[in-house]
């Protein structure tokens, strides 16, 4: 989603104007913030979720939707293992997991 001037109050569109996986993929927001973060005017598809648990959000994790920290070092590429700062801290020019 984009949000700020850009950012649109039902948050996603549909891919290429269709139905298709509206129902069976997961779109989750989770501690969206900004001028656009507001989730009043979502989509009401039944695969959009508003993520309000800190357990659930961090199944979406890089750490863990796709066990980053067990590879992602050794590309030098930057990321954020978890959902908050904590969780990382500045090693050369890059950002590494903590744990």
């Amino acid at each position: 989603m984009l949000s700020g001037q850009f950012g649109q109050p039902v948050g996603w569109l549909e891919w290429q104007r269709s139905n298709f996986a509206l129902s069976t993929l997961y779109y989750g927001e989770y501690k969206n913030f900004g001028p656009a973060s507001s989730t009043r005017y979502r989509v009401k598809w039944p695969g959009f979720h508003i993520i309000t648990s800190a357990n659930v959000a961090s199944q979406f994790t890089v750490s863990s939707l796709i066990a980053g920290r067990s590879w992602l070092p050794a590309t030098g590429v930057p990321y954020t293992g978890g959902y908050d700062q904590g969780e990382v801290v500045a090693k050369g020019n890059f950002l590494h997991p903590n744990r």
